[in-house]
Order: C-alpha cells, then structure tokens, then sequence
C-alpha cells in the first residue's frame, strides 16, 4: 500500500486506506482504525467512506463520522450514498450526504 501525505497544524502525517483499516503515521503519532470507526458509512450498505477530513479528525482525536445537514431540508445524518443522477446520466461515483429526500429529487430527475 501507498502513503499519502496530510499536513494538520504545520506537521506532516502519512496515511494509508486498505479494505478494512485506516493506518495514520507521523512524528511519535502511529494509529491504526477500523473504516468503521472514522468513516462516513454509505446508506443501505455495510460499506464506510473514509475522506482526509475523516484523517485530520482522527489526528486532532475527534474520530468518528461527521453529521451534515441538509441546507434544504434541515435533516441531519451522518450517512452518504451514492448520487443515482450521477451514477446513471453521468457514469460517475459521486458521493452526496444521504438526505432521502434530496436524493429522491435526484433519482426523479433522471
């Protein structure tokens, strides 16, 4: 596996994303995580999406999904899924905050 690097707070930490686990390394910081403990899990699967800002959450030791709410909506979730106008017209995997009804709008639109 690969390293790519992630700078928080003016240092510079490498971090790698396997199947199952996240390892975060730097200077007299080594840590490994579960997908499940610092990614964003997608809606209707057992599957999490890990981001860099699920990486410096980590490092700073705020692991765990974020929440978003929908500015259109106002409902709060931390789950993502899978943009089904996207994913159909486009052919491209683009992950949206998983607000069923913006979603809903989405998948009528195709």
């Amino acid at each position: 596996m690969s390293y790519r690097n992630i700078e928080v707070n003016g240092k510079t930490f490498k971090y790698t994303i396997g199947r199952t686990h996240v390892k975060i390394v730097g200077d007299g910081f080594s840590k490994l995580f579960t997908k499940a403990e610092i990614g964003q899990p997608i809606s209707h699967r057992d599957n999490h999406v890990v981001t860099p800002r699920n990486i410096r959450d980590a490092i700073l030791g705020n692991p765990g999904p974020r929440t978003f709410v929908c500015e259109r909506h106002g409902t709060e979730t931390a789950h993502v899924d899978f943009d089904p106008f996207a994913a159909e017209i486009e052919g491209k995997s683009v992950i949206l905050p998983a607000c069923e009804k913006c979603l809903d709008e989405r998948g009528w639109e195709i």
